[in-house]
C-alpha cells in the first residue's frame, strides 16, 4: 500500500520529483564513472609503477639514511650493499617472492666532451642493471633508433627526451652506434638542420658524482634511443645502461688490504704534532727512470682490472600477491631475517623508495576521491532542500492524514518510500549509465595528452574499469545518500499535526 501511496504521489508532484530524480541520476552516473577510474587508477598505477618500473618492494643497504632514493638530489650517495649475495639467496628463498633483479641507481653528468669545448654538461638520472634481465622483467623499453643490446655488451639505452633536449642545448646528435646517419635522427620539429652543423655522436662521456668524491667518467656506447613504454612524458628522464660501464663511472672497487713500502710507512709514522722533525733526518729518495711496460701490467696499475662485479645498490622486487596487507607482512619477515642474520639490507615499500613522486600520486588519488566526494555532499544538501520544501507545502496533506487517524511512523514510511523509489528509479539509472559508458570509454581507449592525467589514469589513454565492486558501492553510497538526505525532511514531517492543516486551509 505504501508503494502505491508513493507512486501516487510522486505523480502528483511530478515537477519536484524530476528535480530530485536528475539530481540522483547524475550524481549516481558521475559516481559510477569517477569509480570506475579509480580503480583502473590502482590497477594501472600497479602496471606502471610495480610492473613496469619498480617492483613491490625495494631492497637497500641498511647504511642508506635517505630511503626516497629515486627523488634525492645530484650527489647524494646510494649506499652499496655490502652482502647483495646473501640477500639473493634469501630473497630465492622466499614464498611469497615472484622474481626480482639488482641494478644500480644516481644522477651523473652527461659531458660535452673535447670537441665541443663551449658545450655545456647535462644531468641524466640512470639505471644500471644487466640489461637483458632488466628488460625480461620490466619489458618496459620501446627502441625507435637502434637495438637492445645482447648479454654483456657494453652501452648506454638513451631516451629519446633526453637525446633531443642535449641536441637542443650543444647541437650534439647522439644515434646508436654502427648505424648510419639519416635525418630521422633529428628531434621532432627540427627540419632545416644540417649535416655539417651538427657534432654527430655515437658515444656518451658520463661522469659519476657523489658525496664520497671519488666516481669518475667513463665513455659509454650508445645502443638504442628508446621510449618507455608507459608514462614516457613521466619516466623521460631516465635512460638505462650496463652495469659494467655504471661500476666503472662510480668507482667501485674491490677492497682489501694494501700492501705499501717502506718509505710510505716511514711516512705514516711523521710525528704530526712537532713539523720541524719532519726535516730533522736524512730522507731516502730515488731517482725517476723510464721503463716501458706491456698494456696488460699498465691497466693493472690503473686499476682498470679490479672492479667489483658484486656491487649492487638496490634490489627491485616482485611479490606473487600485490595486496598491501600481504606486502607489508612480507616486507616484516624480509627485515626481521636480515637483522637476525646480520645482513646489510633493509626492505621498503616502492612508494618509499620513489619518495616525494608518490607523495603526488597518493595526492592526485586523494583529490581525485575528495572530488566525487563532494559531489555527494552537495547532491544530499540539493535533495534534502528539496525535500524539505515539498513537506512543508504539503503541510495541508499531511495534516489532514494525522486528522483521519495517520499515524507519524506511517506518514515517514510514506516519505521513504517516495525518496526510495526516486533513488531506485534515477539513482540505478545512473549507476546502470555509468557503468555503459566506462565501457565504451574502456572499448574506445580515448587518447590522454595532458602528463597529468596520464599520472591519474596510468595510461597514455583513458579506459576506466567498471567491476562489480563499484557497482556495488554506488548502491551502498546511492542508499546512503537517500537516507542521510530524507533525514531532515522526516523530522519536518513528524512535526506537522492536525493543527497545522486547519491554520493553513
Amino acid at each position: 500500500m505504501l508503494l502505491k501511496i508513493a507512486r501516487r504521489n510522486l505523480l502528483r508532484h511530478k515537477g519536484k520529483s524530476l528535480v530530485v530524480g536528475i539530481i540522483l541520476f547524475i550524481g549516481s552516473l558521475v559516481m559510477t564513472i569517477g569509480s570506475a577510474t579509480v580503480t583502473a587508477m590502482e590497477k594501472n598505477v600497479t602496471r606502471t609503477f610495480i610492473d613496469s618500473f619498480m617492483g613491490d618492494i625495494t631492497i637497500m643497504s641498511k647504511k642508506q639514511k635517505n630511503e626516497g632514493v629515486f627523488m634525492q638530489m645530484m650527489g647524494e650517495t646510494t649506499e652499496v650493499m655490502a652482502d647483495y649475495a646473501k640477500t639473493a639467496d634469501i630473497l630465492s628463498g622466499h614464498q611469497d617472492v615472484d622474481s626480482f633483479i639488482p641494478y644500480c641507481y644516481s644522477i651523473p653528468m652527461m659531458l660535452a666532451g673535447n670537441d665541443n669545448p663551449t658545450g655545456y654538461p647535462a644531468i641524466c638520472a640512470i639505471y644500471a642493471a644487466e640489461l637483458d634481465q632488466y628488460q625480461k622483467m620490466f619489458s618496459n623499453i620501446s627502441p625507435v633508433e637502434g637495438k637492445l643490446p645482447l648479454r654483456g655488451e657494453r652501452g648506454i639505452l638513451l631516451s629519446k627526451y633526453m637525446r633531443d633536449m642535449y641536441y637542443l642545448v650543444n647541437q650534439d646528435l647522439y644515434y646508436p652506434a654502427n648505424t648510419p646517419f639519416s635525418a630521422q635522427y633529428f628531434p621532432e620539429g627540427i627540419t632545416n638542420a644540417r649535416h655539417e652543423d651538427v657534432s654527430l655522436k655515437h658515444n656518451i662521456v658520463l661522469m659519476g658524482y657523489s658525496a664520497r668524491n671519488s666516481s669518475g667518467d667513463v665513455s659509454v656506447p650508445v645502443r638504442a634511443v628508446f621510449r618507455w613504454t608507459r608514462l614516457d612524458n613521466f619516466w623521460r628522464e631516465v635512460s638505462v645502461m650496463d652495469i659494467a660501464s655504471y661500476r666503472e663511472m662510480m668507482n667501485y672497487r674491490i677492497g682489501g688490504d694494501i700492501v705499501i713500502s717502506r718509505q710510505e710507512s716511514r711516512l705514516l709514522e711523521i710525528n704530526t704534532d712537532n713539523p720541524e722533525a719532519m726535516f730533522a733526518e736524512k730522507i731516502e729518495t730515488a731517482g725517476i727512470t723510464a721503463q716501458k711496460v706491456s698494456k696488460p701490467e699498465f691497466s693493472r696499475a690503473a686499476g682498470k682490472d679490479d672492479f667489483d662485479n658484486n656491487a649492487w645498490e638496490l634490489i627491485a622486487v616482485k611479490l606473487k600477491d600485490h595486496n598491501q596487507k600481504k606486502r607489508a607482512v612480507t616486507i616484516r619477515e624480509l627485515n626481521n631475517i636480515f637483522t637476525e642474520k646480520n645482513i646489510d639490507a633493509k626492505a621498503v615499500t616502492w612508494e618509499t623508495f620513489a619518495g616525494a613522486m608518490a607523495g603526488f600520486i597518493k595526492g592526485i588519488r586523494t583529490g581525485l576521491f575528495v572530488f566525487v566526494s563532494l559531489i555527494f555532499i552537495v547532491a544530499i544538501i540539493i535533495i534534502m532542500n528539496t525535500l524539505a520544501m515539498s513537506t512543508l507545502e504539503r503541510s495541508a496533506e499531511l495534516g489532514m492524514m494525522r486528522a483521519v487517524g495517520a499515524r507519524r511512523k506511517f506518514i515517514g514510511f510514506m516519505l521513504l518510500g517516495e525518496t526510495f523509489t526516486l533513488s531506485a528509479i534515477f539513482g540505478g539509472l545512473g549507476i546502470i549509465c555509468g557503468g555503459l559508458m566506462s565501457a565504451i570509454f574502456s572499448y574506445l581507449k580515448l587518447p590522454v595528452k595532458n602528463e597529468m592525467m596520464q599520472i591519474i589514469t596510468g595510461n597514455a589513454w583513458y579506459a576506466p574499469e567498471f567491476t562489480a565492486a563499484d557497482a556495488l558501492t554506488g548502491i551502498i553510497l546511492l542508499i546512503l545518500v537517500t537516507v542521510l538526505s530524507v533525514i531532515y525532511p522526516l523530522r519536518i514531517s513528524f512535526r506537522i499535526s492536525p493543527l497545522d492543516a486547519v491554520e493553513r486551509n
